[in-house]
């Protein structure tokens, strides 16, 4: 995925003022690793934007994202739904409204935490990975991501419905 991973960085960048929705399937074959699913955040060179991922030490779907590039101090949790099981199917989804300044983040279309948020996305340069992210440190994904995509709008109700049922979400 790297060849086209720098083609769709910039069209895949954020920035203050942008509204955005962005959000996968994910299917965990094991909860032992830290695991991200769609990224365009690297550690290094404070080019940190945007990630989906799991974090085993917690033991929960989250999305980070950074107001500044220099750390993903802002998050969204999917903590209510307790750890996740392995073999089996979840949609995920992060959605962020500039002019409401709300971070949203959904399973199965539930919505799970939303929490104020005033800057946005930093608008990074890193390239947008599926599976890993730059120069991170997870790089192997124990699972499957499906239906990846990236508005740049925050999609309404019927849209995400749309979204979860199109990926046979139940």
């Amino acid at each position: 995925f790297s060849g086209i991973a720098g083609l769709l960085a910039g069209a895949l960048s954020m920035g203050a003022g942008v509204s955005c929705s962005i959000g996968c399937f994910v299917y965990l074959d094991s909860l032992a690793t830290e695991q991200v699913f769609m990224a365009k955040f690297n550690t290094s060179g404070d080019q940190r934007g945007y990630l989906l991922r799991f974090r085993s030490a917690s033991n929960d779907f989250r999305a980070d994202w950074s107001s500044d590039g220099t750390a993903a101090g802002q998050k969204v949790l999917a903590s209510q739904i307790g750890t996740p099981v392995t073999a089996r199917w979840y949609h995920l989804l992060f959605t962020y409204d500039a002019a409401a300044q709300l971070a949203s983040f959904y399973v199965d279309n539930v919505p799970m935490q939303t929490t104020a948020e005033t800057v946005g996305i930093f608008n990074d340069t890193a390239d947008f990975f599926i599976g890993a992210y730059q120069t991170g440190t997870f790089a192997n994904l124990a699972g499957r991501v499906k239906s990846a995509a990236v508005w740049k709008r925050v999609l309404t109700a019927a849209e995400r419905l749309e979204f979860f049922g199109g990926g046979r979400g139940t």
